[in-house]
């Protein structure tokens, strides 16, 4: 799973997000050398989590017909829409998988 690969001075799509750098992103690459601060702390919920692969494909569906990302929007993105991160992934307000056991206890 990545989000650009630049070759040749031209990107190439993967996952149709298109960041504005030259590198190859997929999540461990986001995870471990790409974002900072609060999108750290996002990322670090999802890693925890294991929802790796649903965090990634919100990601394309969020940045679909985004024709290029620049690294800070998304790492603003990541940031500041944590909440709507977490309901897309299945995850509580604390970054946590919801036990669907509690959830239908609750109605």
């Amino acid at each position: 799973m990545s989000l650009c690969n630049r070759k040749g001075g031209k990107y190439t799509m993967a996952r149709d997000i298109h960041v504005k750098e030259d590198w190859y992103s997929d999540f461990d690459d986001l995870y471990y050398n790409r974002c900072w601060s609060g999108a750290k702390d996002t990322l670090e919920d999802i890693k925890n989590a294991g929802v790796e692969d649903e965090f990634m494909d919100y990601l394309t569906e969020v940045f679909l017909d985004d024709e290029v990302v620049d690294m800070s929007e998304l790492n603003d993105f990541i940031w500041f829409e944590r909440d709507s991160i977490y309901e897309a992934c299945g995850l509580d307000e604390n970054g946590e998988l919801i036990d669907e056991d509690e959830e239908d206890e609750e109605y």
